[in-house]
């Protein structure tokens, strides 16, 4: 099963709304969100939703229900092999129901019960064989708690393993055999199966081990000198045939001569190379001074000729440039006196349009000082509505920090109250139709039928008999729950009268009534923005401006407006036709004189470049000769170096052969040396194996192994009983036992090795030991010590939990059972190093597992990867 998304609507602290979690991928999933932003409520959520049922009203669904009450509405996307289907179920208030349905067909597959039934089914939550299903959580402080669905609810991993080894029973007769079977095995072997010290079955061993080495040193003996006789043969012969060529020596001689007149010839061909190479390396740096020296006098010559070329060519253009710029001089004079004559006509123009617009502006500015004025006072009411509304929001007490302290302390109240409700004793009184005799507490009469519930010890007052004391089961957890309730209502109203209210829901409304007077001091701050953006002083300055304005305009006869701006129109196109007749003057002034001078500079700069040529080059005069003279010496250098490398190629295998000489005559030497030498050992080496052979003679070598044989064939025998009877009772043993070993080795060995691995990352070296009984880990192998799991730190002890939650869910996954795995703030107590293990770890197993990790440390869970979740808004369809 994979769980692709989960919504709430109207659960704890989304009371009337609805959130989402959308889009879960099959690998690793993380949400990542600050305290108080509902992701423990997420969780909670899901596990009603999967284990209650729709009419439920216990404890556990009605925390899910807000303060304001209502119902709360869950649903859940869940994947099977079968497809996607949609889980809902609405608890408490209102008309509770459940749903399930195939989102890809949008078809109802069960509502009400059933969908109990179909989840029982669909997920194996009804088999306790099985082992857990749904999924596996591991919470906050409670890692080593497993939720489940109906019975394994509350059943922990240890049970399921117990279950099933309490099925087997071997029986009073197989207890019988295996007693047997233990006592004939006790004289024979020792504890661990094999052959007790002292014993026949020992004795029987160590005969048989004693007598295989005396055949195997006796036989070894006789092999070594039967390669020993070998060896004294070869030897005589070896030795006999040195002897018998005295000549041998006289032809060593003679060629180590030979090779010694050979080493000096090869010594001296070999002593030319170092000046030979000496004279090539010399010449051929000659050479490349002068292919250098021929290189540069040909660009430099080339440069020279291009130079030439060009100021030929631009003297030409010069004169062309310097006419064409006078032309342009002339031009742009006409040009400036034609502006200055379009200016003058356009000023007179403008003089006499603005005296008819004298009286004009006096009207505008009369209609604009109206608006103005307005404006002012409708800013003036903004900003007074805004003070009045932050005055009347000043005087409410009610912050935020505060509402949350007093939503805090009404949430606290209603579980302490819950406590003390689970804790006390109700006593419930049936009178009889006749009797007038009552039970009374403090004096008063307890009515029938009427429920009372005891949280302290109280005594009743019965009417003809006594006093009856009545204590409730478990009466220090009752006296500190209504403790409890007694201090947490006592805070509640201690914040409830600083915040001049008396309930938790007035607190609400008047921090509503805050907020929304605040909200309208910042519409009239808005509007008072729009009216005035400058200010109020802006809008004063502009009205004083405007009166003033008003009252100095003077209205005075002049010309025709509509005729002085046509005249100003035709003067102003005159002046911009003159202006751009100018400005293209200019422009084409600029443009020629910019081409004269980069001519200029062109010729500047080719006259220097052939004053720089010339000093590497000469007079072109003398280029010819000094062309023939380069190029003869490169030619000269060229032959000499052809000849030197001629001569090296000659001797060039002459160290080649210095070497070959050198080894021939030194392996000539040292056989001269090792003649002698090696008939003194050969000699030493035969007394001794003549030696060797008469000591052997008279051992009687052969005798000895035919006896040693003989006994050995006895006690083999004799061993050959024991050991079939040992076999038989171990086999008779182990088979008893096997049954049961299955059990404890199907749960055991799979989850070790699934577990082992992912130990050795986190906690490099250490091993994991289970207790057989509960299944839970119990001792860390560590260093060659075990350790207590209970004792070791917070931090360890939850990495352990979730190793081995991940190890057993991709077991299930394996055997064809995937299980979602739910890590809600569950590395709270992890150091920074083994963070980073227990992601890789996470993400490592996403390739058999969907895991969902749930966690308020925002920053340390960066790292973390996978694909992150956020909520968004729901609203279910009713």
């Amino acid at each position: 099963m994979k769980l692709r998304a989960l919504r709430v609507h109207n659960v704890r602290q989304f009371g009337g709304r609805g959130v989402a979690l959308e889009g879960l991928s099959d690998g690793l999933n993380s949400f990542a969100e600050p305290n108080e932003t509902g992701k423990s409520t997420l969780f909670d959520a899901l596990q009603e939703l999967l284990f209650k049922k729709h009419s439920s009203k216990d404890e556990h669904v009605r925390t899910l229900q807000p303060y304001d009450g209502g119902n709360p509405h869950i649903s859940a996307d869940l994947e099977t092999e079968s497809g996607l289907y949609r889980v809902e179920k609405r608890f408490l208030a209102g008309p509770a129901f459940a749903s399930v349905r195939d989102v890809a067909t949008g078809r109802e597959i069960a509502r009400a019960d059933a969908v109990t039934e179909w989840l029982y089914a669909t997920l194996g939550m009804g088999d306790r064989d099985a082992g857990p299903a749904g999924l596996l959580w591991v919470r906050q402080g409670r890692s080593w708690h497993q939720s489940g669905g109906r019975e394994a609810r509350s059943t922990a991993l240890a049970s399921i393993v117990a279950d099933q080894l309490d099925a087997m029973t071997a029986g009073e007769r197989m207890r019988m055999a295996m007693d047997r079977a233990t006592s004939e095995l006790a004289p024979l072997v020792d504890a661990r199966g094999k052959p007790k010290r002292g014993a026949a079955w020992a004795e029987a061993l160590q005969q048989v081990s004693d007598l295989e080495e005396r055949e195997v040193d006796l036989a070894a003996q006789i092999e070594a000198l039967g390669r020993e006789l070998e060896e004294r043969n070869r030897l005589r012969r070896d030795l006999a045939a040195r002897k018998d060529d005295p000549e041998e020596a006289q032809r060593q001689a003679a060629k180590l001569a030979t090779a010694e007149q050979a080493e000096r010839e090869a010594g001296a061909r070999a002593a030319r190379l170092p000046g030979l190479s000496q004279q090539l390396a010399s010449k051929k740096q000659l050479r490349g001074n002068a292919e250098q020296d021929l290189e540069r006098f040909v660009q430099a010559r080339d440069v020279a000729r291009r130079a030439e070329t060009r100021l030929a060519e631009i003297t030409p253009v010069l004169d062309r440039l310097q006419a064409e710029l006078a032309a342009a001089e002339v031009h742009q004079a006409t040009a400036r006196d034609a502006r200055e004559a379009a200016a003058a006509v356009q000023q007179n123009a403008a003089r006499d349009v603005q005296q008819a617009l004298s009286a004009e502006t006096r009207q505008l500015a009369e209609c604009r000082l109206t608006e103005l004025r307005k404006t002012r006072a409708d800013a003036i009411a903004a900003v007074d509505a805004t003070r009045a509304h932050r005055a009347a929001a000043d005087l409410i007490m009610l912050d935020q920090l505060r509402l949350a302290a007093i939503e805090d302390a009404a949430r606290a109240l209603d579980r302490a109250q819950a406590k003390a409700d689970a804790q006390a004793t109700t006593i419930e009184v049936a009178y009889l139709p006749a009797t007038l005799a009552r039970i009374r507490q403090d004096g008063a009469p307890l009515e029938g039928g009427v429920p009372l519930q005891v949280r302290t010890k109280t005594p009743l007052e019965i009417d003809g008999v006594g006093v009856l004391t009545v204590s409730p089961g478990g009466l220090a957890a009752a006296q500190e729950a209504s403790d409890s309730v007694a201090s947490t209502k006592a805070s509640l109203a201690e914040l409830l009268a600083k915040a001049e209210v008396d309930t938790a829901r007035a607190a609400r409304t008047m921090h509503a009534r805050k907020i929304r007077l605040l909200q309208d001091a910042e519409a009239q701050e808005g509007l008072l923005a729009t009216l005035a953006p400058d200010g109020l002083d802006a809008i004063e300055d502009e009205i004083a401006r405007l009166e003033l304005q008003t009252q100095e305009t003077q209205v005075t006869d002049g010309p025709d407006l509509d005729q002085a701006r046509t005249t100003q129109s035709a003067a102003e196109a005159a002046l911009r036709t003159a202006e751009t007749e100018l400005q293209r003057a200019r422009q084409s002034w600029e443009e020629q004189a910019e081409k004269l001078r980069a001519a200029q500079q062109t010729q500047k700069e080719l006259q220097t470049q052939l004053e720089t040529v010339l000093t590497t080059t000469g007079p072109a005069k003398d280029w010819d000769a000094k062309f023939s003279a380069l190029s003869g010496a490169v030619g000269s250098h060229q032959v000499d170096t052809e000849r030197l490398q001629a001569e090296l190629a000659e001797l060039a295998h002459a160290e080649d052969q210095l070497r070959l000489a050198r080894a021939e005559v030194k392996r000539l030497r040292d056989a001269l040396e090792n003649r002698d030498l090696e008939i003194h050992q050969i000699q030493l080496r035969l007394a001794a194996l003549d030696a060797r052979f008469d000591g052997a003679m008279t051992e009687g070598l052969s005798e000895q192994l035919s006896g040693a044989r003989e006994a050995l064939a006895a006690a083999r025998a004799r061993l050959d009983q024991i050991a079939q009877h040992v076999g038989a009772l171990q086999l008779l043993d182990t088979e008893l036992r096997r049954a049961h070993r299955a059990m404890r080795e199907t749960y055991f060995e799979p989850v070790n090795r699934e577990l082992a691995p992912l130990l050795d990352r986190v906690m490099a070296g250490d091993k994991l030991a289970f207790d057989e009984d509960n299944f839970q880990p119990d001792r860390l192998l560590r260093d060659g010590r075990e350790e207590d799991v209970a004792r070791l730190s917070g931090g360890t002890q939850e990495q352990i939990a979730i190793l081995t939650r991940l190890a057993f869910a991709r077991l299930l996954a394996r055997n064809g059972r995937p299980t979602p795995v739910i890590l809600d703030d569950a590395l709270i107590f992890t150091d920074d190093d083994r963070i980073e293990d227990m992601f890789t770890i996470l993400n490592a197993m996403t390739a058999d597992l969907q895991i969902i990790v749930f966690t308020c440390r925002q920053r340390a869970f960066r790292d973390l990867g996978g694909n992150v979740l956020s909520l968004t808004d729901w609203t279910p369809d009713d």
